[in-house]
């Protein structure tokens, strides 16, 4: 029979579970989990959606002028930065 494994436990080997680098018993520990937890299960579906998503995320080029401003709002935050340091 798997151990039993906490939500921490499934948090910290969320990555490896996903990725099929679990050994067999941890895999098997793992599901007796998912199946009992809804929260946990809840929480690895989200995770897979939202790396699906990125997956097939599109990059976008920043328009010049918002790229402009963000550079001019940093520049000017990175001033008063120095300032407050002297």
């Amino acid at each position: 029979m798997p151990h039993t494994l906490t939500c921490q436990d499934v948090a910290d080997r969320l990555i490896d579970y996903v990725e099929g680098d679990l050994e067999p018993d941890d895999r098997a520990a793992f599901e007796v989990h998912m199946a009992r937890c809804a929260e946990c299960a809840t929480f690895l579906a989200s995770y897979l959606r939202a790396t699906e998503l990125a997956r097939h995320a599109v990059l976008q080029a920043m328009p010049a002028a918002a790229r402009d401003r963000l550079v001019e709002a940093l520049r000017k935050n990175l001033s008063a930065c120095d300032d407050d340091e002297t």
